[in-house]
């Protein structure tokens, strides 16, 4: 089953499969190591929410 990342819960894993998203955002995205294949944990949320949900 596939999730994306903004509904994993904290304590879950995941393994990335793509990256949806253009432009700046992708390149740092991919800079920090979210490639293809690349096993991910959640920690927490960021307390805020995310700006881009506005």
């Amino acid at each position: 089953m596939e999730k994306r990342l903004s509904e994993l819960e904290p304590g879950e894993r995941g393994v990335v499969t793509r990256v949806e998203c253009s432009g700046a955002l992708r390149r740092r995205l991919l800079d920090m190591g979210l490639v293809k294949g690349t096993e991910i944990t959640v920690v927490k949320r960021a307390p805020l929410g995310d700006a881009s949900e506005d």
